[in-house]
């Protein structure tokens, strides 16, 4: 997969990790994001903290179709630590960084912000 795929769209990248509550929300509402707001936005799930095995259940758990990747050591040098999760970064559709989400956050102010800017 290679991130110019999804020029001229919005991407999150979400990262998550198994038996996280909050992570399995996370990925429930970007579902629905993702759904609504297919032209403008792509998802992309990272999987940190936990066995292949693990992600892989959180991902069935959630019923996704996102796509999703085990989080590897230089991308996470890159980012630096994750000490909390969910994580998501937010970038433009040229590629620049916007946000860094920590946390839960609902689909309904993303749904504004990206997908009904651009309709």
């Amino acid at each position: 997969m290679s991130l110019s795929d999804y020029q001229h769209k919005y991407i999150l990248m979400s990262f998550f990790a198994p038996d996280c509550s909050w992570c399995f929300r996370q990925i429930l509402a970007f579902n629905e994001l993702s759904t609504g707001c297919s032209a403008n936005l792509q998802v992309i799930l990272i999987g940190t903290q936990g066995t292949r095995q693990e992600l892989q259940q959180e991902l069935r758990r959630s019923q996704t179709s996102l796509p999703a990747f085990l989080s590897s050591s230089a991308l996470q040098q890159l980012i630096g630590p994750i000490s909390a999760t969910p994580v998501t970064l937010l970038f433009d559709p040229q590629g620049t960084q916007r946000a860094i989400l920590k946390g839960y956050t609902p689909q309904s102010p993303l749904f504004e912000a990206i997908c009904q800017e651009h309709q």
